[in-house]
């Protein structure tokens, strides 16, 4: 079973677009988590589980990441959960059948079904292919204590080279010490 699971979070969105924006990048550093979480990153995210099409326009893109974890921790423990969108009646509903998960939306005809390793790592690289690509953007945005919480949260830092220097240097210039090894 193919899952699809992506933010269009390139040069071309309108949440990445204008990270550039020094004012901006304050303006969200300064934020509560709640403001991160909620509605500083908005995207398009395509969601596909087999035919099963669950797409988001203009979605809280940490929200989703961050929601869509804990609705899969949940289907450990209970067997069923539900992703709920905050502001519709819109839901993703998760249930457990051994190894399989059964996938069932308010919004979309059909049913999905595939392995929970299977959705589960796909969840984990959305969020932290999310966050690389957004703080890749504005790397001051680590400044926001949540942010950086998240990175390491999402193992953002673990991914590679380039990303450990990312959180290097914002912590380094946080804390006033020197990045040379």
């Amino acid at each position: 079973m193919t899952i699809v699971l992506e933010a269009a979070l390139g040069p071309e969105s309108s949440t990445t677009g204008q990270l550039g924006d020094d004012a901006r990048v304050a303006r969200i550093v300064a934020s509560p988590e709640w403001e991160v979480r909620e509605e500083s990153f908005l995207a398009g995210i395509t969601f596909q589980v087999g035919n099963l099409l669950l797409n988001r326009n203009r979605a809280p893109v940490i929200d989703f990441a961050m929601s869509l974890r804990s609705a899969l921790d949940i289907l450990v423990i209970d067997g069923v959960s539900e992703l709920k969108f905050q502001g519709t009646t819109d839901r993703i509903r998760f249930s457990l059948m051994g190894d399989l998960v059964e996938i069932r939306a308010s919004y979309a005809k059909g049913v999905a079904t595939c392995s929970f390793v299977s959705i589960r790592r796909a969840a984990l690289i959305f969020a932290r292919d999310s966050l690389d690509r957004i703080t890749e953007a504005a790397p001051g945005l680590l400044k926001n204590g949540f942010v950086e919480y998240l990175y390491r949260d999402f193992a953002v830092r673990e991914k590679g080279e380039e990303q450990f220097r990312r959180h290097d240097m914002v912590m380094a210039d946080i804390y006033g010490r020197s990045t040379d090894g």
